[in-house]
C-alpha cells in the first residue's frame, strides 16, 4: 500500500468515526460524578498552593530576622531564578557577585531588601482566602513607619523600595509571583494606594474626623520626605557622574567618551526620581491639602471644612488646579448631603 493510500484510508477511518458522534446531553448521574471529580481536583490544587505559600512564609520570615540573613537569601533567591533555573553556568553567577560587590555590601541595600520581604509577606496574607483586614492595615502601617524611619540611610534604594513585591526574585523563587492582592499597594512607598486602599477607608465617618486629618497630614510628610531623600540621592548621582566625565576628560581628549560612563545619563534629577522637594511643595502639597478638606467636608466637618476650603482658595489663586477647585466646591455645596450622623 503506497504512502498516499494509507492516508486516504486513515482519512476514511476518521471520517466514518466522525459520521458516528452525535449530540448527546449529560446524565444528572455525570454531572454530579463531574462536580464531584472537580472539587477533588479543587482541592488537591489548594492543598499544594497552600504548602507552597507555606514553605514560602516561613523562608521570608527566616530571611527578614537580620539584614545580613536578608541578602544572603536574596542571593540564594537570586541564583534559582537568574541562573540555575535559566540553565547559566556557574561562572556567570560568580561573575556578576563580583561585579556588584560593592552594591551588596551597602547595608542601606541589605535594609531595603529585609523591607521587601516584609511586605511581600503582608502580600501573600493579603491574598489568602480569608485576610484579617483590620489586622493588615495596623502592621501595614507598622512596615511603612519603619521604612520612613531608614529611609535616609536607603536614600539610593529607591529602586527595591519601590518594586512590586510580586515581581520580586523573592517571589518568583517559590513560583507566586503570579499571585494578585485586590486593593493591596504594590510596595511599601505606593503611598497613593497605601492611602486611598488601606489608611483613610476606616477613617472615613464622623467620628473619626480628627484621625483623618492626621492621616492626611501623615501622607503629605511622607510625600515630602520621599523627595526630599530620593532627590538629594540624584543629585549626588548626577554630581558623581559629572565629576568622574571631567576627571576623565581631563586626563585624555576633550572629545573623547569614558567608555565606563554611563552613557545614560541622569540628564535632570526629574528623570529619574520623583519631582524636586520645591516643586511638590508648590503644587503638589496645595493639591493634596485640597483632597483632605474635600475628604472632611464629605464626611461630616461641613462647616469647618468649608472655612478652609475658601482660605485655600484665596492663599492659592495662582495655582493651576484653582479653578477646578473652585468648580468642584460649588458643585459640593450645591449637592452634597452630610452623613447621617452629623446632621442636626
Amino acid at each position: 500500500m503506497t504512502w498516499v493510500m494509507r492516508i486516504s484510508a486513515a482519512l476514511l477511518c476518521a471520517a466514518l468515526t466522525i459520521s458516528h458522534v452525535h449530540a448527546q446531553a449529560l446524565s444528572d448521574a455525570d454531572r454530579e460524578a463531574l462536580l464531584g471529580n472537580l472539587e477533588k481536583l479543587r482541592e488537591n490544587v489548594d492543598s499544594r498552593s497552600d504548602a507552597r505559600f507555606s514553605l514560602a512564609v516561613a523562608a521570608y520570615h527566616e530571611a527578614m530576622s537580620t539584614d545580613e540573613k536578608a541578602l544572603e537569601f536574596y542571593l540564594q533567591c537570586l541564583e534559582k531564578v537568574e541562573y540555575s533555573d535559566m540553565k547559566r553556568k556557574d561562572k556567570d553567577f560568580r561573575d556578576w557577585k563580583k561585579k556588584e560587590e560593592d552594591n551588596l555590601a551597602k547595608p542601606a541595600f541589605r535594609r531595603a531588601l529585609r523591607h521587601q520581604l516584609r511586605w511581600l509577606c503582608l502580600t501573600l496574607e493579603a491574598a489568602s482566602s480569608k485576610p484579617d483586614q483590620k489586622s493588615l492595615v495596623e502592621r501595614a502601617k507598622v512596615i511603612v513607619v519603619d521604612v520612613f524611619n531608614d529611609l535616609k540611610m536607603m536614600a539610593d534604594q529607591e529602586k527595591v523600595l519601590t518594586q512590586p513585591a510580586t515581581a520580586t526574585v523573592f517571589a518568583k523563587a517559590y513560583g507566586i509571583d503570579g499571585m494578585k492582592a485586590e486593593k493591596w499597594p504594590t510596595s511599601p512607598l505606593n503611598l497613593d494606594q497605601l492611602y486611598e486602599q488601606l489608611f483613610l477607608p476606616p477613617l472615613r465617618n464622623p467620628a473619626h474626623l480628627a484621625e483623618l486629618r492626621a492621616a492626611w497630614m501623615k501622607r503629605i510628610e511622607q510625600e515630602l520626605a520621599i523627595r526630599t531623600n530620593m532627590a538629594r540621592y540624584a543629585r549626588k548621582l548626577l554630581q558623581e557622574q559629572e565629576k568622574a566625565q571631567e576627571a576623565y576628560q581631563n586626563q585624555n581628549s576633550p572629545n573623547e567618551q569614558n567608555a565606563n560612563f554611563n552613557e545614560v545619563k541622569i540628564g535632570t534629577i526629574e528623570s529619574m526620581h520623583p519631582p524636586e522637594y520645591q516643586q511638590f511643595l508648590e503644587n503638589g502639597v496645595p493639591e493634596l491639602l485640597w483632597q483632605m478638606e474635600v475628604d472632611l467636608f464629605k464626611n461630616g466637618d461641613e462647616s469647618r471644612a468649608a472655612e478652609r476650603m475658601v482660605a485655600h482658595l484665596q492663599k492659592y489663586l495662582d495655582h493651576k488646579s484653582a479653578a477646578q477647585w473652585s468648580d468642584e466646591f460649588a458643585a459640593l455645596l450645591k449637592t452634597h448631603k452630610p452623613p447621617a450622623a452629623s446632621r442636626p
